[in-house]
């Protein structure tokens, strides 16, 4: 798949010269015709020499992870990296998320910010990179967070904020972003949160609400939720839920561990084991 393979400076791809810090770069050009199906198999977790992939002499791939980065380069802009589709900024030490330079990247569709120091983060920012597919915030140090600007964002299909310290979300945004295959709010410290948004969402795969303070959760708008494979309500405080909207679709585990369940709701979870669900608690 590779035409050439070897080290570079950052003055020698369009958009590098413009960063604020030199790097030497490993260099992979990939045929254009490969570029779209190598992507959709494309991990976040890139080698530590692999900081770039270009295609045509532009950036697609740019992996600024373990920089010692406190703050997201200005330089980083749809005028220096037009063609971008994956930013990663994971394992650095940004505290204030500044994501206002990347309206102009609008072909981004991968953006992580994984491992960081941010506490708030203003998405309104980028509420125009229609084309975004991913956003990973997880393992910050968030407390309030607006999924609103996100809205407009339909090709979004992985969400996670897990590992924050969030208290309460709404989830308003799920009612337009109808792809969405895989939403984590784990280890957050959430006590109320209302599914209702997620009813459209027919393509959700994996629901994450683990580790978080709920004590009550009303399933229902799960009923309709087809795809829906793997839920994850372990280490909360519940005592009893309604599981009966989860024998309307074809389930594949629910986790539910580390809860103080009654006997009774444990009855009625071996009744969704007897439907043929993994059930765990």
């Amino acid at each position: 798949m590779t035409e050439g393979l070897g080290l570079i400076k950052t003055n020698d791809i369009k958009g590098l010269q413009f960063l604020s810090k030199e790097i030497n770069l490993l260099l992979e050009n990939w045929y254009d015709e490969k570029v779209d199906g190598y992507y959709s198999q494309l991990k976040w977790s890139f080698g530590d020499r692999d900081r770039v992939i270009i295609s045509v002499g532009n950036v697609i791939v740019l992996n600024m992870n373990e920089m010692g980065l406190t703050s997201i380069p200005s330089s980083i802009s749809g005028e220096n990296f037009a063609e971008l589709l994956a930013l990663n900024l994971r394992e650095n030490m940004i505290e204030e998320a500044k994501l206002d330079s990347l309206k102009g990247c609008t072909k981004l569709k991968k953006l992580n910010l994984r491992d960081n120091q941010i506490k708030e983060i203003d998405l309104t920012e980028i509420d125009n990179l229609n084309k975004l597919t991913h956003l990973i915030l997880t393992h910050n140090k968030i407390e309030e967070l607006d999924l609103e600007p996100i809205s407009n964002l339909t090709n979004l299909e992985h969400i996670d904020i897990s590992y924050n310290k969030i208290s309460s979300l709404n989830l308003d945004f799920a009612s337009q972003t109808k792809g969405l295959k895989a939403l984590f709010l784990n280890k957050n410290s959430i006590s109320t949160l209302d599914l209702s948004p997620l009813s459209n969402s027919e393509e959700l795969k994996w629901l994450n609400l683990a580790k978080n303070n709920l004590k009550e959760l009303d399933l229902s708008p799960l009923s309709s939720l087809t795809n829906l494979r793997s839920l994850y309500l372990n280490n909360n405080q519940i005592e009893e839920i309604d599981i009966n909207p989860l024998m309307k679709i074809d389930l594949y585990e629910i986790h539910l561990e580390e809860n103080p369940l009654t006997s009774k709701m444990k009855e009625e979870l071996e009744k969704l084991k007897e439907a043929g669900v993994k059930v765990n608690y």
